[in-house]
């Protein structure tokens, strides 16, 4: 006959952040005894690499992006939700939950699209999933734009159809934070506006070309306290007279219309 069998019965409980498990032996041929075997779980250390984040000045309706990163010197992995992902009105961080691997570093980045030109003073929270939790100080200041066109009035005088003029102009940027001017020449066939290029405000000028999606449409990008030279064409296709204000948008706001000449 086969010999008496026998198996071993498992438990477990945890106990202060590991877990102690007992086996007995049980059946026909079960001697006296108990196996006893513990584990311990690793605990995530984790930590903010910045210290706090100063936005400094920062354009009114532009977004501004920062980044920040948590460090995990612990011997366990770390799961984050961000407690609030909207910490302040118009700002947004993401990703809103992760993980931070042993010894690894995770990005979260802030997202702020400010609506009104005011001093600011946030507190970011990330809470891990021990029940722990970081917070990290956002500040700054919101500007309003400070931009300015060294040309009052645009004076061409006549020109031959299909022959061209131009006149040059300087636009300034007086804020320390940057600023985008978009001039809207999609109902102006007749005029563009030759910008330099993007990574040289002071370069040689070149005539962009209006993408499909918005033709007539140039974006130009000032960074805080500074110029750039720009020039207004007019190639007129018909004999006609123009009078009109400069279609300008600044940061996506229209600017106030100057006073009655």
């Amino acid at each position: 006959p086969p010999p008496p069998s026998s198996c071993w019965s498992w438990r477990e409980r945890t106990e202060g952040g590991g877990a102690v498990g007992g086996a007995t032996e049980e059946g026909e041929s079960a001697t006296a005894g108990e196996l006893t075997v513990s584990t311990q779980f690793g605990k995530p250390t984790c930590s903010f690499r910045e210290k706090r984040v100063l936005f400094g000045p920062v354009p009114l309706n532009l977004t501004t992006t920062r980044t920040v990163h948590i460090e995990n010197t612990g011997d366990s992995h770390a799961y984050f939700k961000v407690s609030d992902p909207a910490p302040y009105p118009g700002m947004n961080v993401y990703p809103q939950s992760g993980c931070v691997p042993v010894g690894g570093a995770t990005k979260l980045t802030i997202a702020f699209h400010p609506k009104l030109a005011e001093k600011f003073d946030a507190l970011m929270s990330v809470q891990f999933r021990e029940g722990r939790s970081l917070f990290l100080r956002l500040a700054g200041t919101v500007e309003e734009p400070l931009v300015s066109i060294d040309k009052e009035v645009f004076r061409f005088g006549g020109v031959y159809c299909g022959a061209r003029a131009s006149i040059p102009f300087t636009a300034s940027n007086k804020a320390a934070s940057r600023a985008q001017l978009t001039f809207d020449l999609s109902y102006l066939t007749d005029f563009s506006t030759v910008l330099p290029k993007e990574e040289d405000p002071y370069a040689e000028l070149v005539s962009e070309s209006p993408s499909a999606e918005s033709p007539g449409v140039h974006t130009l990008e000032l960074p805080g306290r500074s110029s750039a030279h720009c020039q207004l064409e007019f190639r007129p296709k018909d004999v006609a007279a123009h009078d009109f204000l400069l279609p300008v948008l600044v940061n996506g706001l229209k600017p106030p219309s100057p006073p009655p000449s």
